[in-house]
């Protein structure tokens, strides 16, 4: 009991460890999602702070430079930005209407190869009756047989073009809306250029207070990214811990392994399959092994049974190995029991006064 409860702690222990990995890995695995994502969206506000700059400044210059010429030409860039936005709107509508009925195809497909392959199951399970009953041939069964895979498989690639045909209408949806996004920012800047070209020319203190801010929120946006990049270090001492914890859950690992090892002494196992012949210890005894290893229990092969006979040195010479011979025993008088001579001793021995040999059989 007590080797036992030490392997259930060592496995606790090691459950623990791993548990502990676990949660070590998901927290480095999300840390580092968070760091990245405050990365991107560093990068994306310095890129925002950047279009304002850029935006303020070709203002301003609008300002000082002010034409009709520039007013001509943003009015010109809010035609093609309408004109883009719109062709984005169509797009996404013929998009969405074309998303059904691929759909649709795919699915009415796959209803159509589950419909076959429950009708080629039905027919299989009617020909192995017929083929019971004696009516049909084997092959007929085994084209039965062919047919419900080949269905079956077809059901695999339907479903598997089902799931393709989702992901894909998924995409095309995203890309068009991504494109009617862009083109109504497009649309938003060219607006807000042709207000400003045509306000330019009384607003050129508030234009240029305008580039300051906007030259302020691109500094404090490129700080942002370097401190959202500096965060990134931390990601190494969460490996560190993740580290620490594989090194726990090895060193757990290697105790249970321990204690498992320990567990398998306290098992006294046969060297040999047999038949019990004596017990020398009952279950509950303590045994005192000393110098020597106490014998527990004693164990024949019953299948393998020998005899040793003593050969006088007057016969010995007839004797030869695989010889066959028959032998007899007092238990069974009357029956003759086969046997093959397997050893020879080579030195004699004396029994009663006479030179004999030891011969296995």
């Amino acid at each position: 009991p007590d080797i036992e409860a030490q392997v259930a702690q060592a496995q606790a222990t090691y459950d623990s460890a791993q548990t502990k990995l676990q949660q070590q890995q998901a927290g480095v695995s999300m840390l580092s999602t968070q760091l990245l994502a405050a990365v991107a969206q560093a990068q994306a506000g310095l890129r925002s702070a950047q279009a304002k700059l850029a935006s303020a400044m070709a203002t301003e210059k609008l300002t000082r430079e002010q034409t009709p010429t520039e007013i001509l030409r943003a009015k010109n860039s809010v035609n093609s930005a309408r004109a883009a936005l719109s062709t984005a709107q169509s797009n996404l509508k013929q998009v969405n209407a074309s998303a059904n009925l691929q759909i649709s195809t795919v699915q009415e497909l796959l209803n159509q190869a589950r419909a076959n392959s429950a009708n080629s199951v039905i027919n299989l399970k009617r020909q192995q009756e017929l083929y019971k009953q004696g009516f049909v041939a084997a092959s007929t069964v085994d084209d039965a047989r062919t047919q419900s895979q080949v269905y079956a498989s077809q059901v695999s690639a339907a479903q598997q073009n089902v799931q393709l045909t989702r992901e894909k209408v998924a995409a095309d949806k995203q890309a068009a809306q991504d494109q009617v996004a862009q083109a109504q920012q497009t649309l938003e800047s060219a607006n807000s250029a042709l207000v400003s070209a045509q306000a330019a020319t009384t607003q050129y203190e508030v234009r240029s207070a305008e580039v300051n801010d906007a030259k302020q929120a691109v500094r404090q946006a490129e700080e942002a990214v370097r401190t959202a990049k500096a965060n990134i270090t931390q990601n190494a001492l969460k490996q560190q811990d993740v580290k620490a914890a594989l090194a726990a859950v090895n060193l757990a690992k290697a105790q249970l392994d321990y204690a498992k090892a320990q567990y398998d002494k306290t098992f006294i196992r046969s060297p040999i399959s047999g038949t019990v012949l004596q017990l020398a210890a009952q279950q509950g005894e303590t045994l005192a092994a000393g110098l020597s290893a106490p014998t527990l229990i004693v164990v024949a092969d019953l299948s393998k049974l020998q005899v040793d006979v003593f050969v006088d040195e007057t016969d010995i010479g007839k004797v030869k190995l695989g010889q066959e011979a028959d032998i007899t025993v007092d238990a069974f008088s009357k029956k003759k029991l086969k046997g093959k001579v397997i050893k020879i001793a080579s030195g004699s021995t004396i029994q009663q006064g006479v030179v004999t040999y030891d011969v296995t059989i």
